[in-house]
């Protein structure tokens, strides 16, 4: 065999549910005699093995390499080490290439020469059934790579095999995380990015994917990851380190979006860890302005929600005398029907008032902090930036909401029969039951 113009790297591991498709939809393609395949076994227990050498049994341009465990990343540096084409690109053992991928890609190395090739993808449902297509919508390039406003996934790529080749670039081995610790690097040094804006790739999703879930291997990789691209950055000259903040912004957004009960115990205490590891870059992650240009308003409210879930449940577990599991229950079962009533309330209204400078009110307010005109008490004096209820008469504002747990029907009276208010512009939070 001649030359092959590209390596394609199938690592897999105990795979034996989905490799025979993978490789299929690979050695079936109508121009893969112009390709070698190279299928690194990564310590697999199952039949991977087996199945593979069944598969690649009359296929002269593939080779199957056997090794102890290294993860994703050390597998895919093994195949690109043994690669001898122009080109590599990588197929994770559960997906698919999409029929005459191979074709169109070796159209635009023989017209292009770049040294990187991006392409759709199709997210598919493990049953095939399509989900979405993420679409390239610009050209890639290093710095929206490193700031993450382009994706890293190396498996929508074509990469020349010099580029891991010449500069010493590979995945790290045993993370998660692996193509965001390496895909800028690539960028770094390339210079003639082509786009083919047709999905060749068929990504399946599983619901036990390694980076589906959000474990405390999941919050450290990420972490790791983020330090090893500060320290690279160190290095380069003309390398936009200002865009580290937006890649350490959207990352951290990235494991609080996982987060699968921003209200349960166990959620909150990985949320610590997130926040933990964050200011270790000399960050708050309190600080909401550090979010201003992140477009993904669902995910900042889940991470406002996670600190009010927080501040709460510090308060449950002093007022418990602990972290019993009982009174974490009940504040889980409160929070729930809280934030649900938040949400409802400033949904519906836009100028909402505060009566009562609690506890209460100090864990609400950055969930309404866009509606929230002032806060008023009887006791207004006492707090510098609280305000006397009687200037509601000269205010514009849609409700009050009492935050006062335990006393909403005397300060109701007051506010009807003292200070003027109607009562359906007075509104309270209700908990439910939690006996």
């Amino acid at each position: 065999m001649t030359q092959p113009y590209i390596s394609i790297v199938v690592p897999a591991f105990n795979a034996e549910t989905s490799v025979s498709a993978t490789l299929c939809s690979i050695v079936n393609q109508t121009a893969f005699e112009q390709c070698e395949l190279i299928v690194v076994n990564d310590g697999s227990t199952d039949s991977t093995p087996e199945l593979v050498e069944r598969t690649l049994r009359d296929i002269p341009n593939s080779r199957l390499l056997n090794q102890s465990n290294k993860g994703l990343g050390g597998a895919r540096n093994t195949g690109v080490s043994a690669a001898t084409g122009s080109y590599v690109m990588f197929v994770d053992s559960d997906d698919q290439l999409a029929p005459l991928a191979l074709q169109k890609l070796l159209t635009i190395i023989h017209a292009e020469h770049p040294d990187i090739i991006e392409f759709d993808y199709e997210r598919r449902a493990p049953d095939g059934q399509y989900i979405w297509r993420m679409r390239r919508s610009v050209t890639g390039n290093y710095a929206r790579v490193l700031r993450c406003e382009s994706d890293s996934s190396a498996c929508s790529r074509v990469f020349s095999l010099a580029l891991f080749k010449d500069y010493g670039i590979g995945f790290p081995e045993h993370r998660v995380y692996e193509d965001l610790a390496t895909s800028y690097k690539l960028y770094w040094h390339a210079n003639n990015v082509q786009v083919i804006k047709e999905p060749l790739y068929h990504y399946y999703v599983a619901a036990e994917s390694l980076t589906n879930v959000l474990s405390d291997k999941n919050i450290e990789d990420m972490f790791w990851m983020l330090e090893q691209t500060r320290e690279w950055l160190a290095n380069q000259e003309e390398a936009e380190p200002q865009a580290f903040k937006k890649r350490l912004a959207l990352c951290a957004l990235a494991l609080v979006k996982k987060l699968d009960n921003q209200y349960s115990a166990a959620a909150l205490q990985r949320f610590e860890k997130i926040q933990q590891r964050f200011m270790r870059f000399g960050y708050k992650f309190d600080d909401f302005d550090f979010f201003d240009n992140i477009d993904d308003q669902p995910t900042l409210l889940k991470l406002r929600q996670c600190f009010y879930s927080a501040s709460m449940s510090d308060k449950v577990k002093h007022d418990s005398g602990g972290a019993n599991e009982a009174a974490l229950l009940r504040f889980s079962k409160q929070l729930n029907t809280v934030i649900e009533q938040l949400t409802q309330l400033q949904a519906e209204y836009h100028r909402i008032v505060l009566y009562g400078n609690s506890h209460f009110r100090r864990l609400i307010t950055p969930l309404l902090e866009d509606s929230v005109i002032c806060t008023v008490d009887l006791n207004y004096q006492q707090w510098e930036f609280v305000e006397d209820p009687r200037r509601l008469k000269q205010l514009e504002y849609d409700v009050v909401l009492i935050c006062v747990l335990g006393r909403e029907q005397a300060i109701r009276k007051y506010l009807t029969s003292e200070v003027g208010i109607s009562d359906d512009k007075i509104k309270q939070i209700y908990l439910i039951d939690t006996v």
